[in-house]
C-alpha cells in the first residue's frame, strides 16, 4: 500500500464522523425542509390553474363580443317587431351553439326592456352554485345579455384530469365562506382557517395550502391544497442530499491524501518532475526547501541544468546570427533575381510571372487587365550621339517617369533594351490608353541636360476571353510596330 493509499484510510474516521453530524443536521431540519418545497409546490400548481381559469373566463366573455361582431345582438335590438322576432331566434340558436362549444357555460339570457326574451339554462344546479358563477353583463340601448360560467364546472375538470401529482382539492374562498371543491361534487368547509404557512388536517389527510389568488370580478379567492406525502419527499431528498455528502467528503480526503503525500515525496518527485523537463529543454531550477542529502544533491542538480542552458543560450544566439545574415543573402538574391540592375523595376522574368499571374486571376474570377508596351523613340541614335552612358541615363530618367503616373497596383518592367512593360490590373483599354497619353505627356514635358526630350512609342492591348498568352502578346507587340511605323510618339490600342 503506497503512502497515499495509507493517508486516504486514515482519513476515513473523519468521513465518518462528517456524514454522522450531516445526517442529524439533516433530520433536525427535515420538517422545515419539507414544509416549505410543498408550500412552494402548491403555489406553482394554484398558480397555473387560476391562469387557465382565466383564459377560460376571457374565452367566455368574448363570445358575446362575437355575436355583436356577427350583428346577431343588433338584429335583436332593432325595434321592429317581425325583425325582433327573427333576431331572436336568431340568438336562442347560437345560445344553443355556445353550449356545445363552451362547456363551461351554465346560462346565457337576452332581456329586451326588461323582458325575458331567450334564457337557456344547461342544467339544474342547486342554490349553492350561483356561488361559483362568474357573470358577464353585456348591455347596448334597451337590451342586454348575460352569460353565466359555472366556475365549479370547470375546477372539477381540473381535479379529474389528474395532471398534478398530490393535488388533492381546490378551495373558493369569500369574506367567512370556504367552499372545498373534488372532483364529485363540492362541499361548505367547516373547519379552520386555509393558512398557507400550516400543515392542515383533513381527517386522515395531512395537506398544504397555497397562497390565495383572488379570481377577477367574481370576489371569489383560489387556493390548491397538496398532500403533505411525508414519505415520498422525505426519501427523494434524503438520498439527494446523502450522495451529494457522499461526493463531496469524499474527494475531500482524497485530494488532502494527495496533498499530505506530495509533502512527504517531494523531494525526490521535484527531481523526477526536472529530469523530465531538462528533456525539453526547460532548465529551470527546483525550488525547494530543505536541508541534508537532498538539498545537496538538488542544488548540484540545479548548477548543472544553469550550465547547459548558458551552452545551449550561447548555441541558439550564434544559430540566430547565421540565419539572420543567410536571410539577408537570400533577400538580396531574390531581389537581384527578379529586378533590372539598373532602372530597379522588375526585370523580364519576374514581370512575365506576374502577367501569368494575372491570366489565372481573369479565368477564375473575370477581372478584365491590360498590358502597355512602350518603346523610346530614336533611343540608338542617343547612344550613337551621347554615348552609352547618357543612354543609361535617359532610361532611369525614364523609369522614374514611370513610377511616378502609374498606381500601387500597377507593375513595370524593363521588357529588354529601351522596351518597357506595364501591366495595370482591373483596367480596360479605354483606362490603358489613357494612361498611356499620360505618360506620352510627362515624358514631353521633360527636358534632359545634353540631351534635350525623349519621345515614345505605346502599343496598348486589353485580354480578351479565350485568348492564349502568345496571342494576346503578340497582338500588343503589333499594336507597338504600328505606333513605331506611323510617326511615333502615339498610342495604338
Amino acid at each position: 500500500m503506497n503512502i497515499e493509499r495509507k493517508i486516504f484510510t486514515g482519513f476515513l474516521f473523519i468521513f465518518t464522523l462528517v456524514f454522522v453530524l450531516s445526517a442529524w443536521a439533516y433530520f433536525a431540519h427535515f420538517e422545515t425542509t419539507l414544509s416549505a418545497h410543498q408550500r412552494t409546490h402548491a403555489g406553482v400548481v394554484n398558480g397555473n390553474i387560476y391562469n387557465d381559469l382565466k383564459n377560460t373566463l376571457a374565452n367566455n366573455t368574448s363570445v358575446l363580443k362575437s355575436l355583436e361582431n356577427d350583428g346577431d345582438i343588433a338584429l335583436a335590438y332593432d325595434v321592429i317587431p317581425w325583425l325582433s322576432v327573427v333576431g331572436v331566434g336568431k340568438m336562442k340558436r347560437n345560445f344553443e351553439r355556445i353550449f356545445k362549444n363552451y362547456p363551461y357555460i351554465g346560462e346565457v339570457s337576452f332581456f329586451k326592456n326588461n323582458t325575458l326574451l331567450v334564457r337557456i339554462t344547461k342544467e339544474e344546479r342547486p342554490l349553492e352554485a350561483a356561488f361559483f358563477e362568474a357573470i358577464v353583463d353585456f348591455s347596448a340601448k334597451d337590451s342586454r345579455a348575460l352569460l353565466k360560467t359555472n366556475m365549479t364546472l370547470f375546477l372539477q375538470d381540473q381535479l379529474t384530469q389528474n395532471r398534478v401529482k398530490g393535488l388533492r382539492y381546490l378551495a373558493l374562498e369569500k369574506e367567512d365562506a370556504i367552499w372545498l371543491i373534488t372532483p364529485k361534487g363540492y362541499a361548505r368547509y367547516g373547519g379552520t382557517e386555509l393558512k398557507a404557512e400550516k400543515v392542515i388536517s383533513l381527517g386522515e389527510q395531512k395537506l398544504v395550502s397555497s397562497a390565495c389568488v383572488h379570481i377577477e370580478n367574481t370576489g371569489y379567492c383560489l387556493k390548491s391544497l397538496i398532500s403533505h406525502e411525508y414519505y415520498y419527499d422525505a426519501l427523494r431528498s434524503l438520498v439527494v442530499r446523502m450522495v451529494a455528502l457522499y461526493v463531496g467528503v469524499a474527494l475531500v480526503i482524497y485530494f488532502l491524501a494527495k496533498h499530505l503525500s506530495m509533502l512527504i515525496m517531494q523531494p525526490i518527485k521535484a527531481l523526477e518532475h526536472a529530469t523530465k523537463r531538462y528533456t525539453k529543454g526547460d532548465f529551470s531550477p527546483i525550488v525547494l526547501e530543505g536541508e541534508g542529502e537532498i538539498a545537496s544533491a538538488i542544488m548540484a542538480f540545479n548548477a548543472m541544468g544553469y550550465r547547459i542552458k548558458n551552452f545551449t543560450t550561447e548555441l541558439q544566439e550564434e544559430v540566430k546570427l547565421r540565419t539572420k545574415e543567410l536571410t539577408s543573402v537570400n533577400q538580396k538574391l531574390v531581389q537581384l533575381a527578379s529586378t533590372d540592375a539598373l532602372t530597379s523595376l522588375y526585370n523580364r522574368g519576374k514581370i512575365d510571372e506576374l502577367i501569368q499571374g494575372e491570366l489565372e486571376r481573369f479565368r477564375r474570377f473575370a477581372h478584365p487587365f491590360s498590358i502597355l508596351l512602350i518603346d523610346l523613340d530614336d533611343f540608338k541614335g542617343i547612344n550613337d550621339t551621347h554615348g552609352h552612358q547618357a543612354g543609361d541615363i535617359v532610361l532611369k530618367e525614364f523609369a522614374k517617369i514611370l513610377q511616378a503616373t502609374t498606381r500601387k497596383t500597377d507593375s513595370i518592367g524593363r521588357w529588354g533594351g529601351e522596351e518597357f512593360l506595364i501591366l495595370s490590373p482591373g483596367t480596360t483599354l479605354g483606362g490603358a490608353k489613357t494612361l498611356a497619353q499620360t505618360i506620352l505627356e510627362v515624358l514631353r514635358q521633360k527636358t534632359l541636360q545634353d540631351i534635350g526630350t525623349v519621345s515614345a512609342s505605346i502599343g496598348v492591348a486589353q485580354y480578351r476571353q479565350g485568348e492564349t498568352y502568345k496571342d494576346f502578346f503578340a497582338r500588343v507587340d503589333r499594336n507597338l510596330y504600328t505606333a513605331k511605323t506611323t510617326g511615333k510618339d502615339c498610342v495604338v490600342g
